[in-house]
């Protein structure tokens, strides 16, 4: 691994870390972290390949953008992890979507389960609907991980 590359590979882990505390202490991803993490994730694809990699990391970006604002609207997900989840695809071209997609739903599906025990023992509500009001889960964090383990399975 290059220097320019443990550079990239230090700032996506501590965006991906900062993104994550953010959401878990205060339920909001910053648009200052969103915005330079998209920028750096198109200059990490433009120094890897070129304007071809550039392309395919902002189509990537793109789609991202598309798929979080759609749970956005449905209430799946907050407008900070739509916009997160966006920055985090960046970091990738388009074809490693699905394996981006896949890590973030494991990392979903584990952060499910733990929030469920947490909440359960704390006595809180886990999930409820009432008045528009639930335990919101820190989607962030699943968002983070999946990230990361998808930058560490490149090499």
């Amino acid at each position: 691994m290059s220097v320019v590359e443990a550079l990239f590979s230090g700032t996506l882990a501590l965006a991906c870390i900062a993104g994550m505390v953010s959401d878990a202490r205060r339920r909001m991803i910053p648009n200052l972290l969103c915005g330079p993490m998209l920028l750096l994730g198109l200059v990490y694809g433009f120094w890897q390949a070129g304007l071809t990699g550039l392309g395919w990391h902002a189509a990537h970006a793109a789609v991202a953008l598309v798929i979080g604002m759609t749970l956005f609207a449905i209430r799946w997900f907050g407008g900070g992890d739509g916009k997160f989840y966006a920055a985090c695809a960046a970091w990738f071209p388009l074809q490693k979507g699905f394996v981006l997609g896949g890590l973030i739903a494991i990392a979903g599906l584990a952060l499910v389960f733990v929030w469920f025990i947490w909440q359960k023992l704390q006595g809180k509500p886990t999930f409820t609907l009432r008045q528009g009001k639930s335990a919101q889960l820190p989607f962030g964090i699943a968002l983070g991980m999946g990230t990361i383990a998808t930058y560490a399975l490149q090499y």
